[in-house]
């Protein structure tokens, strides 16, 4: 939460209402989201903004029907709002939530389980307080995030600990039960900051997938990383058409994603020749670096043009 704060702040400062946001613009949308990750949220927050703006006269719809048809409104935040906003009887279920239930049953069942979702799903809906829904969610989150915590819970500053029966069995540090998740799988990639007359080549992914319109420098995956200068020109002449001198090579970088990890090894080049060729981007430019804080560049890259920045202070002393 943290975190996310200062996003928030500048976001509702630039877009205060569902109308100005629904006005706004993919690419200044995607550049205030860009370092949470998740791109796709941001892109439905848009198409939603628009939808409401379009069906809703501007107003959050009321009923957890409609509410689910907007794009990335799913169950757990259509909750969330109609309880919080609208005081409607809808109980929230987070991890927070799901560990605070399994703990006060004592269920041992796997929690990835569709199955055992469903039954505290069921228990929440049961146990929710009618006359204050959006308090009592907010509650049972924040006891599951301040007291009911993952290790090493809290329990005599608990205010349910009297029927807790995971607490009563001690089985506190066990419950809830998580199966293993399969290994991230992981990559590798060659990344190259070109560089021609004081700007940087930038590319732009395809609206789609993972990291759906955002821009970033041009990559190829690569089975290894490291490799000679002329190597180096070859995969770049190869993969995008163009020859440059070969400036700096950092140290590989590290990312993690949702679903694999990505070690990646950022080349700082001077282009020389050749036209720029994209086969799996939908577009291209030449970005000024003291413009890139205003476009939606991914964390990863980010990191890339941060360490180009820092060259350049060291080249100037």
């Amino acid at each position: 939460m943290e975190q996310a704060l200062p996003y928030y702040k500048r976001f509702i400062g630039r877009f205060p209402t569902i109308s100005d946001l629904a006005e706004a613009d993919e690419e200044e949308v995607l550049a205030l989201w860009a370092g949470l990750g998740y791109y796709a949220r941001a892109r439905n927050m848009l198409k939603a903004a628009r939808q409401i703006v379009n069906r809703h006269h501007a107003a959050f719809p009321r009923t957890m029907e409609e509410a689910l048809e907007l794009p990335g409104i799913g169950s757990y935040t259509a909750a969330a709002i109609l309880s919080i906003a609208y005081h409607q009887p809808w109980a929230v279920v987070d991890g927070n939530v799901i560990r605070v239930i399994s703990r006060l049953l004592a269920l041992r069942d796997d929690v990835r389980q569709a199955s055992v979702k469903r039954r505290i799903e069921a228990v929440s809906q049961d146990l929710i307080d009618p006359s204050r829904p959006g308090a009592y969610n907010e509650a049972v989150m924040e006891l599951g995030a301040t007291i009911c915590k993952p290790k090493k819970p809290d329990c005599a500053a608990c205010p349910v600990q009297t029927f807790c029966l995971a607490q009563k069995q001690e089985l506190q540090e066990v419950i809830p039960f998580k199966s293993a998740v399969g290994k991230k799988k992981s990559k590798k990639q060659l990344v190259f900051a070109v560089k021609r007359n004081g700007q940087l080549l930038i590319v732009k992914r395809p609206s789609e997938g993972l990291l759906g319109s955002m821009w970033e420098f041009p990559s190829l995956e690569s089975h290894r990383l490291t490799l000679s200068g002329e190597e180096l020109r070859q995969q770049l002449k190869r993969g995008y058409g163009i020859s440059g001198r070969i400036l700096h090579v950092s140290e590989p970088l590290k990312h993690s994603y949702s679903h694999f990890s990505l070690t990646y090894r950022p080349v700082l080049v001077e282009m020389e020749e050749g036209e720029v060729r994209v086969t799996h981007h939908v577009d291209w430019r030449w970005q000024a670096e003291e413009e890139f804080r205003r476009i939606p560049l991914h964390r990863a890259h980010l990191k890339i043009f941060e360490w180009i920045q820092k060259l350049e202070v060291k080249t100037k002393r």
